[in-house]
């Protein structure tokens, strides 16, 4: 689960166990978007928000992680690794970001 607010708008991002990660609006949970990614078994993947929420990015459980387009829910990258669980870390500085799989 990840969260993002700002001034004019503020949402949360839940693992559904299913098809990917569903966005909702806050505070009244209205569901935004689905961002579809391909499950594998059924286990908690890590969610987080980057670049001033214009990103989501997760894990996922077969073997890749991914970056989508907050508004669009397109995918912008696909990181592919051989196989497993892959968890996603980001860590945002005044130089940029780190993203860790």
């Amino acid at each position: 689960c990840a969260a993002f607010h700002q001034a004019e708008k503020s949402f949360v991002y839940i693992a559904n166990l299913l098809d990917g990660v569903d966005q909702y609006s806050f505070p009244d949970f209205g569901r935004v978007r689905c961002f579809t990614i391909s499950v594998g078994i059924n286990c908690p993947i890590q969610v987080s928000t980057a670049q001033d929420g214009a990103w989501v990015v997760c894990g996922g459980t077969n073997g890749s992680a991914n970056i989508f387009n907050a508004a669009t829910g397109d995918v912008l990258q696909e990181l592919v690794h051989d196989s497993g669980t892959q968890y996603c870390s980001i860590l945002i500085k005044k130089q940029g970001l780190l993203m860790v799989t």
